[in-house]
C-alpha cells in the first residue's frame, strides 16, 4: 500500500527519509523472543573486556501489504538487516498468510502459519470443520493469544492467532467522531495490522498505511516507521550490537568494522570534499595542507557521527542517571566535532582562495562574521547566499557555535520530562546566562522551535530534546557543508560507476547503502 504524497523511496541512495526515527518507550507485556546463539569463537577464547553478547532479538512486524511499494534499493538493503540473526521477522498481510506456507497441528486441526499473525473473530470457543474446537491457548492482560500452535516452525516460533478484539485498546485511545471515519472508510483494517504487532509486543512495525502511520502513538510500545525509518532504526540497533553492514555481494553479506563503517560513511554523507581532486592543486605544499585539513574535516565529523549513535543509544533506553549522563556527554562531543569539522573546511578554504597565512588564519569560521565578509569569501556567490544574515544555514551556524561554546563556561544540565502515553525523556536546559535571545531568533529562522526539538519552559529557560535536535543539526549541516566544498576552487573527481571501486576502498553502492543506514539529512 503506497502513501500519496508521502514519503518517496527512488532510486539507489536517493531515499527521500531523514533521522532515526525514536523508538516507543511505553511500558509493554515482554515481547516473546529468544536468545540469538552465541558467535562462534573457532576455539579462541574471548578476551576478557569484549562486548557482551546481544540480550535479546529485535522483534520486527513486516507489513507485507506494503512491501510491494518499497523501492527496490530500499526493499534489498532493508531484507539483509531483518535477515540477520539478531532480528526476528513476523509477517502481517489484512488476507493473511498465503495459502502454501500454512502449517497444521494434527492435533488440534487448526492450521497457522510459522511467523505470520493471523487473525480470526474470537467466539470464546473456536469451532472446526471436523467438529472440534479449541479453546484459548493463553490469556494476560492486556494480551490475547487464541491459539498458538505447539509444533515449531522453520526458525522455531510457532505461528499465532490474535484476537481481533485486542483492536479495542487501540481504538479506545481513538476520539469518536475519528473512530467513526475509521469504521466508513474501512481504515478499521488498518489498524488491525497495528494491533496484532501490538498484541505481539513487537519492538517494530514496518508499514505505509496512511492510518497507521496517523496513530503512531496508539501502538502501546510498538515504534512504527516506514521503510526508510526502518532501515535506520534497525542499522541502529545492529551497530549497537557490534554489527556493521555494507551491503551484500553476489549474495554475501558484507561487513565492516566500526572504524570502517564511519569512514565511509562519513564520506557518502560529505561526498563533495571526499571527491576533491588533489591534481588540480598545483603547488605541492598547497595541495599537502588543504587536503591535510580535508582529511581533518573527514575524520571529525567521523566522530560527530559515532558520537550521534550514543545519543540515540542512550534516548533509545528507559531514562536513568546513566543513560541520561551518556547522552548529555555525546551531545557535548558531537557540538565539539561539528564545529570541529566546519573550522577545517574553513581553513582549507582561507588557503584555497589565497588569503593571507599569517597569525589571523585561526579566525576562519563560517559562523564569523568578520571572515565571511572578506570580498575573497563574498565574490563566490553560492557561498554569499548561503551565508547571508537571514538564511537558515548561518542560523544554524550560529546555533552550533553558542551551544558548542556552553563547554567554555556553565554546561547545559538535564531535565526528566514525561510525555504523553508514559513515556519518559531527557530534556537539556541551556544555561540561563547565555544569549537566549540570539539562539531563539536563530532558531525561528532555521525552521521554528518545534522543528529543532526546542521549547520555552514556564520559567523563560530554553529546553532541548537532544534527539530531535541533533537530528535537525545534522539534516541542515550536511547539505551546507557540500554546497561550500563544492563552490571552492577546487576540481571533482570524476562520477564512478556503480559497483567501481574507489581507491578509497568502497564502491558507490556501500556509499549509498550508509547513507541510508545513517540517515542523514
Amino acid at each position: 500500500m503506497c502513501v500519496p504524497g508521502g514519503r518517496t523511496e527512488t532510486g539507489a541512495g536517493k531515499l527521500a527519509w531523514a533521522g532515526v526515527p525514536r523508538l516507543d518507550l511505553r511500558p509493554r507485556i515482554a515481547p516473546h523472543t529468544s536468545w540469538p546463539e552465541a558467535p562462534a569463537t573457532h576455539g579462541r577464547v574471548p578476551a576478557l573486556f569484549s562486548e557482551r553478547p546481544v540480550h535479546r532479538r529485535m522483534l520486527v512486524v513486516r507489513d507485507e501489504d506494503a512491501w510491494t511499494c518499497v523501492d527496490p534499493f530500499a526493499a534489498e538493503l532493508l531484507s539483509l538487516l531483518i535477515d540477520h540473526p539478531f532480528v526476528e521477522v513476523w509477517h502481517y498481510a489484512d488476507d493473511g498468510p498465503p495459502e502454501e506456507i500454512h502449517d497444521t497441528s494434527e492435533d488440534e486441526k487448526v492450521m497457522a502459519a510459522p511467523y505470520w499473525l493471523t487473525l480470526f473473530q474470537p467466539t470464546g470457543e473456536r469451532a472446526h470443520d471436523d467438529g472440534s474446537r479449541t479453546r484459548p491457548w493463553r490469556r494476560s492482560p492486556g494480551l490475547s493469544f487464541l491459539y498458538e500452535l505447539e509444533q515449531e516452525g522453520p526458525r522455531g516460533v510457532a505461528g499465532s492467532y490474535l484476537d481481533v478484539d485486542r483492536l479495542s485498546s487501540v481504538l479506545a485511545t481513538v476520539a469518536p467522531a475519528e473512530q467513526f471515519q475509521i469504521a466508513r472508510t474501512g481504515a478499521r483494517t488498518d489498524l488491525l495490522c497495528l494491533a496484532a504487532a501490538d498484541a505481539l509486543s513487537a519492538d517494530l512495525l514496518m508499514t505505509d498505511r496512511p492510518t497507521v502511520l496517523a496513530n503512531r502513538s496508539d501502538g502501546q510500545g510498538v515504534t512504527v516507521a516506514t521503510a526508510g525509518e526502518a532501515i535506520a532504526l534497525i542499522s541502529l540497533y545492529l551497530r549497537s550490537q557490534g554489527v556493521y553492514l555494507l551491503g551484500s555481494l553476489s549474495g554475501v553479506r558484507m561487513v565492516a568494522e566500526r572504524s570502517g563503517f564511519f569512514f565511509i560513511g562519513s564520506r557518502a554523507l560529505l561526498s563533495t570534499a571526499e571527491q576533491w581532486d588533489p591534481a588540480s592543486i598545483d603547488q605541492v605544499s598547497l595541495r599537502s595542507r588543504v587536503f591535510a585539513l580535508r582529511n581533518s574535516m573527514l575524520q571529525r565529523f567521523d566522530r560527530a557521527l559515532r558520537n550521534r549513535d550514543r545519543i540515540h543509544l542512550a534516548m533509545s533506553q528507559p531514562f536513568n542517571s546513566s543513560t541520561a549522563d551518556a547522552a548529555m556527554e555525546a551531545l557535548d562531543s558531537t557540538l565539539v566535532f561539528l564545529m570541529a569539522s566546519c573550522d577545517a573546511l574553513a581553513r582549507a578554504a582561507h588557503l584555497l582562495l589565497g588569503l593571507p597565512d599569517d597569525n589571523q588564519a585561526h579566525n576562519a569560521g563560517w559562523q564569523r562574521q568578520s571572515w565571511t565578509s572578506r570580498p575573497e569569501i563574498q565574490s563566490i556567490p553560492m557561498i554569499a547566499t548561503l551565508l547571508a544574515d537571514d538564511t537558515a544555514e548561518r542560523a544554524c551556524l550560529t546555533i552550533l557555535s553558542r551551544l558548542r561554546n556552553t563547554i567554555h563556561a556553565v554546561a547545559m544540565t538535564r531535565l526528566r520530562q514525561m510525555a504523553s502515553g508514559g513515556n519518559t525523556y531527557l530534556s537539556v536546559i541551556v544555561p540561563e546566562d547565555y544569549n537566549l535571545t540570539e539562539l531563539r531568533t536563530a532558531f525561528a529562522t532555521a525552521g521554528g522551535e518545534h522543528a529543532w526539538g526546542v521549547s520555552q519552559m514556564h520559567d523563560g529557560r530554553m529546553r532541548i530534546e537532544p534527539a530531535d535536535f541533533i537530528e535537525r543539526l545534522f539534516a541542515t549541516l550536511v547539505p551546507l557543508l557540500n554546497s561550500v566544498a563544492g563552490a571552492l576552487p577546487v576540481a571533482q573527481l570524476p562520477p564512478v560507476s556503480e559497483g567501481e571501486e574507489r581507491v578509497r576502498g568502497f564502491s558507490s553502492r556501500d556509499a549509498a547503502s550508509l547513507r541510508a543506514q545513517l540517515a542523514v539529512g
